[in-house]
């Protein structure tokens, strides 16, 4: 809902939102302020207007995978992103490194732990819940001593952890479109890092309430963007050479 709010609209669309709840009913309006009252799936669809592309902005796992096949697949609707086999390979990130890696890109040592193993790669590394988005409980750990506290913090939010060497280096955005048959490349997002705040957490994305749910985008993130990204013309043929 907050990503929605701040999407631009672009002159001559109209957009109609229709918001799904966690009780799987739904309402439908043409303003996120000024919705409907709640309605059943079917109903939902048989009072959709004519619709030409889905713009999805569910990003848990279920909008990640059923939802955007719904659209794509079962409605036959275009939905913009990646294909909703990609979208639910990504949504497992021990699953996409194996993909990525048996496709010749290199990744960072991992270790894959489930509740009562042991981490047994060293300081510093990345700990990630495998299934979360949003960098939600994304930590760096410097030292041993912050593994066992950690740890417990981490499998309140998934059964299975990603844990990867902490490779310094500098964080980018791309997105790419098809023009034409062709795929462009837009111009890059980077997100500039302090000493002290050396990689981008949930913090930088959402301001959470005391509850954990998110309220709203911070107004001034630690990790700030900036576009485009100052990317030499030798750093962008290898990286799209590579990709």
């Amino acid at each position: 809902m907050i990503y929605a709010k701040e999407v631009v609209q672009p002159v001559g669309v109209s957009s109609y939102y229709a918001v799904v709840h966690p009780d799987s009913l739904w309402q439908l309006g043409k303003s996120l302020d000024n919705m409907s009252e709640k309605m059943s799936f079917q109903e939902m669809i048989s009072r959709l207007p004519e619709i030409d592309v889905v713009v999805p902005h569910m990003f848990c796992f279920p909008g990640m995978t059923s939802f955007r096949a719904l659209f794509e697949d079962i409605l036959g609707w275009p939905v913009v992103g990646s294909p909703s086999h990609c979208t639910a390979i990504a949504t497992n990130k021990a699953q996409t490194r194996s993909v990525v890696s048996a496709s010749g890109v290199r990744v960072a040592q991992a270790q894959q732990i489930r509740q009562g193993e042991t981490v047994t790669m060293q300081p510093p590394f990345i700990v990630k819940p495998n299934s979360e988005d949003n960098s939600l409980g994304l930590t760096l750990v410097w030292h041993e001593d912050q593994i066992a506290e950690a740890l417990r913090v981490w499998f309140e939010l998934d059964d299975t952890l990603l844990v990867e060497d902490y490779i310094p280096g500098r964080e980018m955005r791309v997105g790419i479109v098809e023009q034409d048959g062709k795929l462009c490349v837009l111009p890059m997002i980077e997100y500039l890092f302090t000493q002290e705040h050396s990689i981008r957490t949930v913090y930088d994305k959402l301001e959470l309430q005391s509850d954990g749910t998110p309220s709203q985008q911070p107004e001034k993130p630690v990790a700030k963007p900036v576009c485009p990204a100052n990317v030499t013309p030798e750093l962008f043929k290898k990286t799209c050479r590579r990709s």
